[in-house]
């Protein structure tokens, strides 16, 4: 910026001078990158806030988590509480040592009851974390101690705004969780997450309260519950020393309780990694990181041709002007105080688009939350979405510094050639056919990004074609499931076992209804229960851990999801009553796997690791294979085991009602059939099952909706700027092209002439595209379904389609100068 100076003020009048006078060029320039900016500034927002924005905590850094790697499971953090005793205690690696356990609870709020997520928190959750309330205190050690008058809970920031309307007086005011008194004591900042990044618990509660919210007696202890831990590494430690002596304490004290209690230590012989808790634990990472860096590398690319368009508008602008520069530069005038005038009028439409894109990205930022899929643990229950989009200080500061390099890359190119100008070729006259070797180099750039995202794009989209293209095994077109706690009214198990029968008979008879049946879990979910199975008689390996998913089915169920029996028959009331061997129904690919080649009716099997298997559970039926988790898993061994409608147990369940007709028209009897039941019990989720399939293709619907689009429009921006850069030139060769008519020349020749060198770069760009595509394949291979990462049918049908439309806007650009008589081209000077 060597130019500002005395003269800048008289630069900048003239630049909004020149700007008014070609609006229609203005305006596209600001336009194509304002949408660059929006876009860049809005996905690295995204990819900050899950990947590399640190915990909003005090000393980020210094947090780590143990985790260990559990095969079919993933990793795992949750621990003992004796676990967390002993390295609170006797670990000499970490100067505090913290945790929370989760809870799934019914709490009655100012608004009806609701069914809450609740952290079991220790005393000293909140100081490692050095977090600081919105309103009142946070829990302490001293909220720990037996025989209190009271129970504290403290709430969470979205929990507190849609239950209690953002009271500031709710310090104080009795809560009831469980049938039991809370009070309320405080109030968390905005996306106070404690280590989590994008999801946050309802309430937050001291060691003590989980004896009053678990449902299940064997859980009524903070004793008896997993914890979630994480600590605070001393100065000096180093992460491997810190690493090796939890194991150590981790070891004695599971061999210890497995002493004790005579059961096996599942999780001793795990390897165990002490992580990095700087960028917090998230549940959308793993599944979106790899995704996510794609996206960020495809709108990129997409602002880059956006430059080089831009660029090549304004280039195209200034050569248009060089007559005017000639007559300065006559005058007296400068190279220099020429490019500083171009610069300064590039730069000031460069930046106006800049600053709105900024503008815009602030606008569409806060609304990527809205259209993330619903986020699940481990049993499927929906967590509270809490992910902060803001617009940070880094993400403000690659916006403006993408501003900065998206300006320069625009406006430089026009004003190195206004520094070139040839006073006495210009002034002569304003044809000429030189090289524009800067105007083709950035023909290539855009062939290139356009074949990379292309391909990109190909491959992403036939992915989603071929997982939309699995049949789930159920009816997922003509299927409602409506997801019920009993237990948010106060009910006991017996009181649930009752509501369940009547509601399931009250649907069935509800015109338009085919079938009912409940199930503890719902499908297409993310997630669900897994056991180590094996034939009575066996021994399951290791390798073999948690080989065999379970779910809990009433009767009616399989007629419900469209499932058939194919051997055996289906569950009747009786059945229960039968306890050892328990009869069950499984599905082909468990038949295949525990007994290939037999008769599966009758056959006996166990449960359990390293232990030969008892003859539990005996083979009842065999129905056909269906889903489970999600369409990219294969199918699973599968267990459905009998929960029939009278049974008296409390608990969430899923019903699910097959129709006739259009599943969406069953929505509202069903709810007004459990609103004549119980009238303060609502459903606490509601979906179509086909919906329930589209949310488990998320990330891959919204990664080929984008890739696509910017696909597309990369296209378009390529054939802008192939046909403005040909129509420039086949403007400065218009003389050339009269004369060579005038002497002959068919317009075949005219045609190959001009149309052969644009095309053989566009052909150069486009494979130079592919092969950055071959070298970032590796990238896809965790992305695509049923496709090779490297696919030469996606990269060549990329290439040819840059060259098919490349070569449209080619024929368009030089039909022009065809049809033009040459006499009339000769006699122009």
């Amino acid at each position: 910026m060597s130019h500002l100076g005395p003269n800048f003020i008289l630069d900048l009048r003239v630049a909004m001078r020149r700007i008014r006078a070609s609006l229609g060029l203005s305006s596209l320039i600001v336009i194509l990158l304002a949408l660059g900016i929006a876009l860049n500034s809005t996905v690295f927002a995204l990819v900050h806030a899950l990947i590399l924005r640190p915990l909003p905590v005090q000393n980020p850094s210094g947090l780590y988590i143990l985790t260990q790697d559990v095969l079919n499971l993933g990793p795992r953090s949750e621990q003992p509480y004796s676990v967390l005793e002993a390295l609170q205690q006797r670990a000499a690696s970490f100067s505090q040592v913290a945790g929370y356990a989760e809870l799934d609870t019914a709490c009655r709020t100012p608004i009806g009851p609701a069914r809450v997520r609740a952290h079991v928190v220790t005393g000293n959750f909140f100081e490692i974390l050095g977090t600081t309330p919105l309103l009142g205190r946070m829990l302490n050690a001293r909220d720990d101690a037996e025989g209190a008058a009271e129970i504290p809970v403290v709430l969470s920031y979205p929990f507190w705004r849609s239950h209690f309307g953002s009271d500031p007086s709710v310090i104080g005011r009795p809560l009831t969780i469980n049938r039991h008194p809370f009070t309320v004591v405080g109030v968390l900042r905005e996306h106070d997450n404690g280590i989590q990044v994008e999801t946050t618990p309802d309430l937050r509660v001291p060691l003590r309260a989980a004896s009053v919210l678990a449902t299940d007696p064997d859980y009524a202890s903070y004793r008896k519950l997993d914890f979630l831990l994480f600590m605070r590494l001393k100065a000096g430690v180093s992460p491997a020393a810190a690493r090796d002596e939890a194991y150590s304490l981790l070891d004695a004290t599971l061999a210890e309780e497995a002493g004790r209690t005579g059961e096996p230590a599942y999780w001793r012989d795990r390897p165990l990694r002490l992580e990095s808790l700087e960028t917090g634990v998230s549940l959308l990472r793993p599944k979106l990181k790899g995704g996510l860096l794609i996206l960020m590398s495809g709108v990129a690319a997409l602002l880059l041709i956006i430059c080089a368009n831009a660029g090549g508008l304004l280039l195209a602008a200034s050569y248009a002007r060089r007559g005017e520069f000639a007559v300065r530069l006559a005058l007296g005038a400068t190279g220099r105080r020429l490019t500083a005038q171009l610069l300064t009028e590039s730069l000031l439409l460069t930046g106006l688009g800049c600053l709105a894109g900024l503008a815009l990205s602030l606008f569409a930022t806060p609304l990527l939350a809205r259209v993330l899929p619903p986020l699940r643990d481990l049993t499927a229950a929906t967590l509270t979405v809490s992910l902060d989009l803001r617009l940070s200080p880094p993400v403000l500061a690659l916006s403006m510094a993408l501003c900065l390099v998206a300006a320069l890359m625009a406006a430089l190119p026009a004003a190195v050639q206004s520094a070139g100008v040839d006073l006495i070729g210009a002034l002569r006259s304003v044809r000429t056919t030189r090289r524009q070797r800067l105007r083709w180099a950035l023909v290539i750039v855009q062939a290139a990004l356009c074949t990379l995202l292309l391909s990109g794009a190909g491959l992403l989209t036939a992915t989603l074609k071929n997982l939309r293209g699995i049949h789930p095994g159920f009816d997922a077109a003509r299927i409602v499931t409506f997801t019920l706690d009993p237990s948010m009214a106060g009910y006991s198990d017996e009181q649930g076992g009752l509501l369940r029968a009547r509601l399931l008979q009250a649907v069935r008879r509800l015109p338009g209804v085919q079938a009912a049946g409940f199930s503890s879990r719902g499908l297409m979910r993310g997630t669900g229960i897994k056991t180590t199975v094996s034939p009575a008689g066996r021994r399951a390996p290791r390798s073999e851990f948690l080989n065999t998913s379970l779910n809990s089915i009433s009767e009616g169920y399989f007629d419900a999801l469209g499932l058939k029996i194919l051997a055996g028959r289906d569950y009747q009331p009786s059945d229960i009553n039968e306890k050892s061997p328990q009869p069950v129904v499984v599905n082909q690919v468990f038949a295949r796997r525990f007994f290939p080649g037999q008769d599966p009716i009758g056959k006996l099997f166990g449960t359990g690791l390293d232990i030969v298997a008892k003859p539990e559970k005996r083979i009842l039926g065999v129905v056909s294979d269906a889903k489970y988790r999600s369409l990219r898993e294969p199918v699973p061994p599968t267990i459905y085991g009998f929960s029939p409608v009278t049974l008296k147990t409390g608990g969430s369940f899923v019903l699910h009602v097959r129709t006739f007709s259009a599943p969406d028209e069953i929505i509202e009897p069903v709810r007004r059939t459990l609103a004549e039941l119980e009238p303060l019990l609502p459903f606490y989720e509601i979906h179509t099952l086909r919906a329930e399939v589209d949310d488990s293709l998320w990330a891959e619907r919204v990664l080929a909706w984008l890739s696509s689009s910017f696909g597309i429009a990369a296209m378009a921006l390529v054939l802008m700027g192939i046909y403005a850069t040909l129509a420039f030139a086949v403007a400065q060769a218009r003389r050339e092209v009269g004369i060579r008519m005038a002497l002959g020349a068919q317009s075949a020749d005219i045609l190959w002439l001009l149309s052969a060198r644009p095309l053989l770069f566009v052909l150069f760009g486009a494979v130079l595209g592919a092969a950055t595509f071959l070298a970032a394949s590796p990238f896809f291979r965790s992305l695509v379904y049923g496709l090779p990462a490297v696919n030469p049918g996606a990269i060549a049908a990329s290439i040819l389609l840059v060259s098919t439309t490349s070569a449209a806007a080619t024929w368009i650009a030089v039909r022009a100068a065809l049809t033009t008589p040459p006499a009339a081209v000769l006699r122009e000077e």
